[in-house]
């Protein structure tokens, strides 16, 4: 059969992918938790005068 032929390659695509896919979810977080940090000093800089 075709697919049991290449069921290690297929299976190596679907890890990459799904490797990429959490990459990019953390990388995302990442970059929202660091706007979200910035907007929160300016918020509280701008309150304590």
């Amino acid at each position: 059969m075709l697919f049991t032929k290449n069921q290690n390659t297929f299976r190596w695509i679907i890890i990459a992918t799904s490797f990429i896919i959490v990459s990019v979810i953390l990388w995302k977080t990442y970059e929202f938790f660091q706007h979200f940090k910035h907007e929160e000093r300016v918020k509280m800089e701008n309150w304590s005068f």
